[in-house]
């Protein structure tokens, strides 16, 4: 009892309580959000691996070319440079994934895509 006379607590929370459920609650929530921090720092590192390798073989190209802006087969080569290396972080890093179940982070390079999952 409150200082007015009120049930310091409800019946539901009390039962919650007792029941161990609210607790069990609690760790599924916190477990939610270190999956979903797990899977955005994936898709991060999996952006990252693209990225880097793009922009260096991009570098490479217009290195090969005395400093010209390269043409379409060079956009394409450091495209390919790019999607090999994310395939590769794929590969090494598995995606994390929810109880199980389907992952909200999707492989995006490697030959483990889903053409029908949501991709991150």
């Amino acid at each position: 009892m409150d200082w007015a006379e009120r049930p310091a607590i409800s019946g539901a929370h009390a039962y919650g309580l007792v029941t161990r459920q609210l607790a069990r609650q609690r760790e599924h929530d916190l477990a939610w959000c270190r999956y979903q921090a797990a899977a955005e720092e994936w898709v991060r590192g999996r952006d990252e691996a693209y990225g880097s390798a793009g922009s260096a073989a991009a570098r490479e190209a217009m290195r090969a070319q005395g400093g010209a802006a390269g043409g379409g087969v060079q956009r394409q080569r450091a495209r390919e440079a790019a999607e090999a290396a994310a395939a590769e972080f794929e590969r090494r890093h598995p995606a994390p994934v929810w109880n199980g179940g389907t992952p909200c982070a999707q492989p995006r390079y490697s030959a483990s895509v889903d053409p029908q999952a949501g991709v991150l």
